[in-house]
């Protein structure tokens, strides 16, 4: 009974390394949270222009009661330049995330972006795309893009409008995880038709 248990158990393990998970990048703990380079996170290389913010700062230098979505830091367009890529070494799918306008007084600004769009692309070609209207509070953006290696943040086309981003969600390609492998398997069934046969026996 107890190697049937092991057997299962094997077989289970084996499989399981095949399973992904989503994960929410909240940015925090990147950068200074006063406008540094949020740099390499969460398996992805933002580009220089992508840059950390705290809420308390927002709030308080800015005079703004807008609540960031979860934790302190938040990411935003240094210098409102249009476009922001963030790359990885490996696929991965791009579900959602959430999106304001840079506001002042809690009103739009002239250097306010009225929109943000998220591209998808993988291998130099763009696979997807999704614009939202922005607003003082932060609004979901569903993404919905699969096996791609980049995405890119591009304000409303208009230099120097700001926006910003959090709670990213990403789910990394299990097929960048090893698999077990015929052979380990056929290993694992093999073994399995020992212990029946060793039961019959007895």
């Amino acid at each position: 009974m107890k190697r049937s248990i092991g057997v299962i158990f094997a077989v289970g393990a084996a499989s399981s390394v095949a399973m992904a998970a989503p994960v929410t990048l909240d940015f925090e703990g990147q950068g200074y949270g006063d406008g540094s380079a949020i740099g390499n996170y969460g398996g992805l290389t933002f580009a220089a222009e992508a840059l950390a913010f705290t809420e308390s700062l927002y709030q308080s230098f800015y005079n703004n009661t807008t609540a960031f979505p979860s934790g302190d830091i938040a990411m935003f367009n240094a210098s409102g330049v249009g476009s922001v890529a963030a790359t990885s070494g490996s696929d991965f799918d791009a579900i959602s995330a959430m999106a304001s306008w840079w506001g002042t007084n809690d009103t739009q600004q002239s250097g306010s972006s009225t929109s943000i769009t998220i591209e998808g692309w993988d291998d130099g070609v763009m696979v997807g795309t999704s614009t939202i209207s922005l607003a003082q509070a932060f609004a979901n953006i569903s993404l919905g893009f699969t096996s791609i290696d980049e995405l890119r943040f591009i304000n409303d086309g208009t230099a120097g409008h700001f926006w910003l981003l959090d709670d990213l969600t990403l789910d990394f390609d299990p097929q960048t995880i090893p698999l077990p492998t015929a052979s380990s398997l056929a290993g694992l069934g093999l073994l399995g038709l020992g212990v029946r046969r060793r039961r019959k026996s007895l």
